[in-house]
């Protein structure tokens, strides 16, 4: 006979494994009803976060629990994708509000505050299970991604990923082949070009504002490429080689002492070896890429 002790200590070790979290097709495996539910919700020993899915004991949930919670309101074979599988492997620096972001292979039912992605296909392959959460494997992530990031920020997500070992070339490759037809293909595509040159591409926000306007110009700059300085290779936030020009786009951080010191330690460096360092704010974008645009006909690079 089931004891109201087992039967609690059975949706204990579930929750467990599950970041606090219980569905209540697992509560009823543990022998609760639907009234017996109710009673629960109803004396704070359950806590109800989407239709069907349950905090144990608690309201008040991680991050993790709040992924969790997403995916098994989707369903069994629904994983965490797109922006939110991307910060849950930390390989790109932005949540937001698509931070429960899922990919379904079967219709599913609206979840409020979480994104329901449909695909017709979600490969096994292409799906993980990362501290105890389906995630959609880093490779499918990128694929993903693609319809949403550009190819300078796809181009980082890359080389964050590469910088943690969690990415395999030859297996991106192959999500590309089961992907073809996609358009998020192309971006992929385009961004292992820029990865290719060196670049490491944007690294923030401000970044990728100055890339917008310098591309609306027809500036073209390289971003966040080595460049070589006496003493080895230094990476300005963008640079032109050929009119000897590297440009700083400073943000928030750049006000921290340590970041000054390395800032100017990196700008002496480009000076020594030549270069023209423009440094650049949110709101002098428009002068700083008048500088360049004079620098570059001055070196005949632009006519």
């Amino acid at each position: 006979m089931t004891t109201p002790a087992s039967r609690d200590a059975r949706i204990a070790a579930i929750a467990h494994r599950q970041h606090g979290l219980i569905t209540t097709a697992q509560l009823r495996e543990c022998g609760l009803n639907d009234s017996s539910i109710c009673k629960r919700v109803q004396s704070g020993r359950l806590h109800r976060l989407h239709r069907g899915v349950y905090a144990v004991g608690h309201g008040s949930v991680s991050r993790d629990a709040t992924w969790t919670a997403a995916v098994l309101a989707a369903g069994g074979d629904a994983a965490l994708s797109h922006v939110a599988a991307a910060a849950h492997w930390r390989i790109w620096r932005r949540g937001g509000a698509v931070e429960t972001t899922l990919v379904a292979s079967r219709r599913a039912r609206g979840i409020v505050g979480v994104r329901v992605i449909m695909t017709r296909t979600l490969h096994r392959r292409d799906v993980r299970v990362r501290f105890d959460i389906r995630v959609t494997s880093v490779e499918r992530t990128i694929v993903d991604l693609g319809s949403i990031l550009s190819p300078w920020q796809l181009a980082n997500v890359i080389h964050e990923a590469e910088f943690r070992n969690r990415l395999s070339l030859r297996e991106l490759d192959r999500v590309l082949v089961r992907n073809r037809g996609r358009g998020a293909v192309t971006t992929v595509r385009r961004a292992l070009e820029i990865r290719s040159r060196g670049s490491w591409g944007t690294l923030s926000d401000l970044e990728d504002a100055f890339l917008a306007k310098a591309h609306g110009r027809g500036l073209d700059p390289l971003v966040n490429c080595a460049v070589d300085v006496l003493e080895g290779t230094v990476r300005p936030d963008f640079c032109r080689p050929e009119a000897m020009i590297a440009i700083e786009v400073d943000g928030s951080p750049h006000g921290r002492v340590r970041t000054k010191r390395e800032d100017r330690g990196r700008a002496a460096q480009l000076r020594e070896a030549g270069y023209v360092v423009i440094r650049c704010g949110a709101d002098d974008m428009d002068a700083c890429l008048d500088e360049v645009e004079r620098l570059m006909r001055e070196a005949g690079v632009l006519v």
